[in-house]
């Protein structure tokens, strides 16, 4: 179950992971903005909901400055983030379009995307161009939102094989078991799950430092490491 990595795994790593762990991944920031205000969210105050686009750590505002920073990085596929890429369809559309006609057809694009504007139109038009989907469903900030997640990320099965459709998500540790459940909901629909270690940042220091522990000399939740190896443990019984 434990990785090379410094990770725990159970029935392989996705592709994008794949690129991500040997270094070969290109991380374009496409906009701050996103509508859904997660509390735990991490992003910095730089970033948070501000209408800037990065490459890596790099500020651009053009596709030059794209291909550049990828030639620089020596990157050999894409992960497109946020924000919610969803509400700036057209650029995110524009900017993977131009890797896959500069870079090939083999140039790895990955997405992450909230539930909340996952229409099939917009799914279909990013397919065009976008190898693996992740989702971030919206049931840790609001419990009635799980079958609307769950209808949204069966939307992609339209469009991409199962094994690139999959789910990402903070391990907060009292919500072990509705993420457990959320699991189970997915699973004939969704290729992978990740799920993350919770991490204090700058914008979610006050929330998380009244609710929570950190492990001692770090910025990690406590509990959540132990919330994961608890999770795979019980799907390795089903």
């Amino acid at each position: 179950m434990k990785t090379k990595f410094s990770s725990y795994c159970l029935n392989g790593i996705a592709d994008g992971c794949q690129y991500c762990v040997k270094g070969e991944k290109l991380v374009l920031f496409i906009s701050g903005v996103c509508s859904i205000n997660c509390w735990y969210c991490s992003l910095s105050k730089k970033r948070k909901n501000i209408d800037k686009i990065y490459c890596n750590e790099r500020q651009i505002s053009n596709i030059k400055e794209l291909i550049e920073e990828i030639k620089e990085s020596k990157a050999t596929s894409c992960g497109i983030t946020g924000g919610d890429p969803l509400l700036f369809i057209n650029r995110t559309i524009k900017f993977a379009k131009i890797m896959k006609n500069k870079f090939g057809k083999k140039f790895h694009i990955h997405i992450y995307l909230p539930t909340k504007y996952a229409t099939d139109e917009k799914l279909e038009k990013l397919s065009k161009y976008v190898d693996e989907v992740r989702f971030h469903p919206e049931f840790l900030i609001n419990k009635n939102s799980a079958g609307k997640d769950v209808k949204n990320i069966r939307l992609a099965g339209l469009f991409w094989n199962k094994p690139d459709i999959g789910i990402e998500l903070p391990l907060i540790p009292e919500k072990k078991k509705q993420i457990l459940e959320f699991i189970l909901q997915i699973k004939d629909y969704t290729g992978f799950v990740n799920l993350n270690e919770f991490e204090l940042s700058e914008t979610n220091f006050a929330a998380i430092t009244r609710e929570y522990k950190l492990k001692e000399g770090g910025y990690v939740i406590s509990g959540s490491r132990e919330a994961g190896l608890w999770i795979l443990k019980e799907l390795e019984k089903r």
